[in-house]
């Protein structure tokens, strides 16, 4: 939650979320329409107990046919996946969605409706897109595919837009009654936040996972491939589309490096061992410590080091993830340029933590050919969401975003470039090894 402290005069509240997850207990949805009570357990990005639902619907030759973007991209995290999983499991569940008696929606609209008391029910474009159960020519619920599924319709929130009013912010909570005008999803808001406002202008968000994303333009793109065409954001004068890919595990293989494998101590001396040696030492890590996502598509992909040798040292494993979070990006980049027929874009701009690190900037600009942009503040999430909320204040218009973005360095292809090139093609072939994990 973004309020408007360090930014110009005026009370406000914008609020970024992780988009596309649902929930319950202490967290958020569905709910008990009764009391507001949550009745699941969180599921993030990252949950895994969709993938029995999901191979069923990949196997549904009547669902290709009548959704088919929707059939081409869903995932097993998606609500489509999971909620139906959950749908099975839990009889009382699914009993009252029939009767009537549950709300739902991603987290946003949970927390808007926790903060207004219950006022307000309702979610944004961005985090209705990202469940794929959004129609884009209508901006709206495509309440046929919601059917489709098995999933009541009428417990679905109200879909405005990223900077609109969303009630108020209850005296009670904070102390003070304070309007709610921005509410977006964490990479559409990055996006955003970015100035990446023009069609085929490209970022990529490095915190927990990887997510690359293209700005598509208006509704006249469809999706191409795994790649659907999801809402970026929805306001009065402008509709953006875009296409995402991801790597589940960038942020968190830094995390299993340090807390599980113990390669590291603290994430402070990453810099220091990684820039150690000169390279990986012929060592490549798969980052499928959740499975793939496209390019590759493969929940049962497996993580792992490959290529290890007598000489092989402690820093060339550490080194390794990072290359492979770096090369991760490059190969969304590359597949999301092939399917919609485009150049490699002239300027990828990262953020989040894991873009603290120097060595994932150069590697992406050398893989891919091309300048890479790092903003001086890496949340660019949260800075999203204050500047939907300032917008639909008046603070801010449109086009204000680009001078609020600050760059603190450029990267460009060094005389690395061609090696680092040749590191990455090899790999992409490493990496299929440790695809169909299934025997």
């Amino acid at each position: 939650m973004h309020t408007s402290a360090g930014w110009p005069d005026g009370q406000f509240f914008g609020l970024k979320v992780q988009k596309n997850v649902f929930c319950k207990l202490t967290d958020w949805v569905p709910w008990r329409r009764s009391d507001g009570e949550p009745l699941m357990n969180m599921a993030t990005w990252m949950d895994r107990r969709g993938i029995p639902r999901h191979k069923e619907l990949k196997a549904d030759k009547e669902f290709e046919r009548r959704f088919p973007e929707m059939y081409n991209s869903i995932q097993p995290q998606h609500i489509a996946c999971g909620l139906g999983w959950q749908l099975r499991q839990d009889e009382n569940l699914r009993r009252m969605m029939d009767a009537g008696e549950l709300m739902f929606g991603t987290v946003d609209t949970w927390i808007v409706y926790k903060l207004t008391r219950g006022k307000v029910f309702a979610s944004n474009a961005s985090n209705a897109g990202t469940t794929r159960l959004i129609d884009n020519r209508t901006l709206n619920w495509n309440v046929e595919a919601i059917k489709y599924l098995g999933i009541n319709p009428d417990m679905f929130p109200e879909v405005k837009n990223e900077a609109d009013d969303y009630g108020m912010l209850d005296k009670d909570i904070l102390g003070v009654e304070t309007p709610i005008t921005g509410v977006v999803a964490d990479q559409q808001s990055a996006l955003f936040a970015q100035a990446c406002l023009t069609p085929w202008t490209v970022k990529s968000t490095n915190g927990t996972g990887s997510f690359v994303t293209f700005n598509l333009g208006d509704r006249s793109v469809e999706g191409k491939g795994p790649y659907a065409s999801i809402v970026g954001w929805k306001l009065p004068n402008q509709v953006r589309f875009m296409a995402e890919g991801f790597l589940p595990t960038a942020g968190s293989a830094l995390e299993w490096l340090k807390n599980e494998a113990h390669l590291i101590d603290e994430f402070g001396e990453l810099h220091g061992i990684i820039h150690s040696v000169p390279d990986s030492g012929g060592v490549f890590f798969s980052p499928a410590l959740n499975g793939f996502r496209a390019p590759l598509n493969d929940a049962t992909a497996k993580a792992g080091f490959l290529g290890i040798s007598g000489g092989v040292k402690k820093a060339h494993l550490v080194r390794s993830v990072v290359e492979a979070i770096a090369f991760a990006n490059a190969h969304v980049i590359e597949d999301i340029g092939k399917w919609f027929h485009v150049e490699k874009p002239e300027t990828v701009k990262i953020s989040g933590g894991v873009a603290q690190e120097e060595l994932l900037g150069q590697l992406i600009a050398n893989v891919v050919g091309t300048k890479v942009e790092k903003p001086v503040s890496l949340e660019a999430s949260a800075i999203g969401a204050a500047e939907f909320a300032g917008i639909y204040t008046g603070i801010y218009t449109l086009e204000d975003i680009p001078r609020l973005l600050t760059v603190e360095k450029v990267y460009e292809p060094d005389a690395n470039a061609q090696k680092d090139a040749e590191t990455y093609e090899k790999w992409k072939k490493v990496i299929e090894r440790t695809t169909k994990w299934e025997f």
